[in-house]
């Protein structure tokens, strides 16, 4: 199930808040892990016992580690080497036979695995849990349904945002905050979150998909410049939007999530755009991984950056091209911290330092979005007309049509936080806030109508 079916929007989502709000304090865990497991198994059980086991086998490690204090540090080695040894089983097995497949000149078969839906997600925030019990900066959760909620909570569950536990265990504990108006901003959040999803993200697919098909075949210089820019704005708008409906319905039922994304593309160097962009994500990295490797307190700062963006890129997914996207990270993080030291970057205007750290980072999409790394060679090389056929079957009038123009100035838009400011501002003004729901009104109902009318469309970041 996702969140911009109607299945979701207009069933299971009414049914969930009208049994919530009128369960018992002491039982509205329950209500959420119920159905949370409706959520997660609809299409397939399986995932369900999957995720069951995990919380199981966490469950025991957090006792495990907190009980035992000469050898808390073992177990929690165990801990973390067994959660991902579980994510990597699930999500890296075939990536690991086609890449020995390659290098041996072998013919082994792959597995028939199916990837768990968020399985990277609900895995780290596990191991989130063994580090800060480990940490004693909480300690173990002794009510079971309580950590399952934890870590298989369905408005989070499917792509995040990663929520730590010492973030979250005492709102789970005293069953969330639920008032009218957490209620009321949850809805707009949600609405909010729909229509970037459905308006624009997916609408940007459609063309950003079709260019990207064509790569091999042919596309033209200026059609690879609007491909790039279309998706690097419909990647944004499909992982914030989910994370905005994330963040509503938990808001709904009074639990406030961190927050995901802080408007990335107006970040003025990439150090910026990495503490805006997969909050989540990125903070959990930076916390677990690279301060404990030695962060910038050593000479091997470079070293801790290309492990963590190595990192980065893998967890994304089985394909040699998120890899070859988390170097490429690095290399320009490189430089930006060479010419940082030297007081270069503040030398440049900062509109200057925007639209450089944006192309760097739509540049990297390229990367990112190809099914291979010849793929992303062609494109590269159709930026520049020396694509393979260049100038093939579709032209960039093609593309930049009336629709495409004004998909892409909305884009620009809402990519800054000029909407927020004035919504800010009219937040005492009762014609604003009248005129404001209306919009609302509108937008929901224009959303609506493109679910109905459209087919089945999935996050982008459910994939990983």
């Amino acid at each position: 199930m996702i969140f911009n079916s109607l299945t979701f929007i207009f069933i299971f989502l009414p049914i969930f808040l009208l049994i919530y709000y009128n369960t018992k304090n002491k039982y509205k865990n329950i209500v959420l892990l119920l159905f949370s497991l409706i959520f997660y198994g609809w299409n397939n059980f399986s995932y369900v016992l999957l995720l069951m086991g995990s919380i199981t086998i966490n469950f025991l490690f957090g006792k495990l580690i907190e009980q035992n204090n000469k050898s808390r540090k073992f177990f929690l080695g165990f801990a973390v080497i067994t959660n991902i040894a579980f994510l990597m089983y699930f999500k890296y097995t075939n990536f690991f036979i086609e890449s020995y497949n390659q290098l041996s000149r072998n013919n082994i078969a792959l597995q028939n695995i199916i990837l768990p839906i968020g399985i990277s997600f609900y895995t780290f925030q596990a191991i989130s849990y063994q580090i800060e019990v480990y940490k004693r900066s909480v300690k173990a959760n002794k009510n079971f349904i309580n950590l399952t909620v934890y870590i298989g909570m369905f408005p989070q569950l499917s792509a995040g945002p990663i929520v730590r536990y010492n973030q979250i265990y005492k709102q789970i504990e005293n069953r969330g905050n639920i008032n009218l108006n957490n209620f009321y901003e949850g809805i707009q959040r949600f609405i909010l979150g729909l229509s970037k999803k459905v308006l624009i993200a997916d609408n940007l697919g459609v063309k950003t998909d079709l260019i990207f098909d064509q790569v091999v075949s042919g596309i033209d210089s200026p059609t690879a410049w609007i491909g790039m820019l279309s998706y690097s704005f419909q990647i944004f708008f499909d992982f914030s939007g989910y994370s905005d409906m994330a963040i509503g319905i938990a808001q709904m039922i009074g639990y406030k999530l961190p927050e995901n994304f802080n408007y990335p593309y107006i970040s003025k160097s990439l150090k910026e755009f990495w503490q805006r962009w997969h909050i989540s994500l990125s903070s959990y990295f930076r916390d677990y991984l690279y301060i404990p490797l030695g962060g910038n307190r050593n000479k091997r700062t470079y070293l801790n950056l290309l492990i963590v963006f190595l990192v980065t890129g893998f967890w994304h997914g089985p394909r040699w091209t998120f890899i070859i996207w988390g170097i490429w990270h690095w290399i320009f993080n490189v430089i930006e911290k060479i010419l940082a030291k030297k007081n270069l970057l503040d030398k440049f205007p900062k509109i200057i330092r925007m639209l450089t750290t944006f192309l760097i980072v739509s540049l990297g999409f390229i990367i990112f979005r190809a099914v291979d790394i010849e793929t992303a060679k062609l494109y590269f090389l159709s930026l520049i007309g020396l694509g393979e056929n260049a100038g093939g079957f579709y032209t960039y009038e093609y593309f930049l049509s009336n629709d495409m123009i004004i998909l892409l100035i909305l884009s620009i838009i809402f990519s800054t936080p000029l909407f927020n400011i004035l919504r800010n501002k009219g937040k005492n003004n009762a014609i604003f806030q009248l005129i404001y729901n209306i919009v609302l009104i509108i937008i929901f109902i224009l959303s609506i109508s493109v679910v109905i009318t459209s087919t089945y469309s999935p996050f982008i970041y459910s994939r990983f």
